[in-house]
């Protein structure tokens, strides 16, 4: 049974998480942990407004605190988050990575170390390579990785650098974890990486779930190098 969610975004980002963190319910079992890049400034307001919308508590991570289910953490402005491996939070100061503290990476390779195959990482919107690495852990690590399509995202560079990572874990054989192949209304498509998760469509406000793991076939690596290429 998975244990925890971690969520990577920058730009964009505030759009995806109010959209998306309102659909988990009450009762959601695992605890989320999320990475917005927003420099300096405090997400106070931003913290009061979630827990105005969403049924999950949303609260900013804390030195030591024990990470529980059914919890929004978000990370402080200006603190890198880590995971450590009694399962609870600690903060750093230390260099930023990507030009970010908080950094992406720092929190998902450091939840992968802790939770291992019972991790989900997810990378939305955002206007740097952050998370890329992390989430490319996460998969070495045995856990279920979510990427957003880079074509419908407001920033396409995290979710495309996400994208490429995870591509070159399939390249060298390994499994390419959570893979849904889904289509585009101009007859296209695209990959996602998913495990069951509730989506809102923007347009239509229904919301729809994703589910897969397994390796592609031949046919269909084929067809996703073909796609890969578009996106650089």
């Amino acid at each position: 049974m998975y244990k925890a969610l971690v969520i990577g975004t920058s730009f964009g980002g505030l759009e995806a998480l109010k959209a998306t963190l309102p659909l988990f319910p009450k009762d959601f079992p695992l605890a989320i942990i999320a990475v917005l890049h927003i420099g300096d400034n405090p997400n106070d307001s931003f913290i009061r407004y979630l827990n105005e919308i969403c049924e999950l508590k949303v609260k900013e991570a804390e030195e030591k605190e024990k990470i529980t289910a059914g919890t929004i953490y978000f990370a402080p402005p200006n603190y890198h988050l880590l995971v450590e491996s009694d399962e609870t939070f600690a903060l750093s100061t230390d260099s930023k990575v990507h030009h970010s503290r908080p950094s992406i990476d720092v929190l998902f390779e450091t939840a992968a170390w802790c939770y291992k195959n019972k991790l989900i990482g997810l990378v939305l919107s955002g206007l740097n390579e952050d998370g890329a690495f992390g989430l490319h852990q996460i998969n070495e690590m045995g856990g279920i990785c979510i990427v957003e399509d880079p074509e419908n995202a407001i920033a396409r560079i995290m979710p495309s650098a996400a994208f490429k990572s995870l591509w070159e874990t399939v390249q060298k054989g390994k499994i390419w974890t959570g893979y849904v192949q889904n289509a585009t209304k101009d007859g296209g498509f695209y990959w996602v990486y998913a495990t069951v998760y509730p989506m809102k469509d923007p347009v239509t406000n229904k919301t729809s779930y994703m589910s897969c793991r397994r390796k592609p076939s031949t046919a269909e690596i084929e067809d996703a190098k073909a796609l890969y290429k578009t996106l650089n």
